[in-house]
């Protein structure tokens, strides 16, 4: 399977949730964002009982899901590894992330 346009992806992902959520004012649950029809394919943005997602048809996670804490100094979210093998493919699809710049 060939692989989607990352940026054309994402942007559409973010401008879908914008539009879905009234610009973040509406909350969602995990099945109403579970994929977006992108133009040529459903792409997942979340799966169930994964923190990590990381469609098929992208290099790169496209989200994460986690719990805030206020414990961090300066506001940041911190997300650790999953498991303890940094080279897991949960693990090696968000420093993927990281390591293409994606947002």
């Amino acid at each position: 399977m060939a692989l989607l346009d990352e940026h054309a992806v994402r942007a559409a992902a973010m401008a879908w949730l914008d539009e879905r959520t009234a610009g973040g004012d509406i909350p969602v649950k995990q099945p109403d964002v579970a994929g977006f029809p992108f133009p040529v394919e459903l792409v997942s943005l979340l799966m169930r009982q994964q923190g990590i997602c990381k469609p098929r048809q992208l290099e790169a996670a496209l989200a994460i899901r986690t719990t805030w804490t206020a414990d961090s100094a300066d506001g940041l979210f911190r997300y650790a590894y999953r498991g303890t093998d940094p080279q897991s493919f949960d693990n090696s699809a968000l420093r993927r992330v990281y390591e293409l710049r994606r947002r």
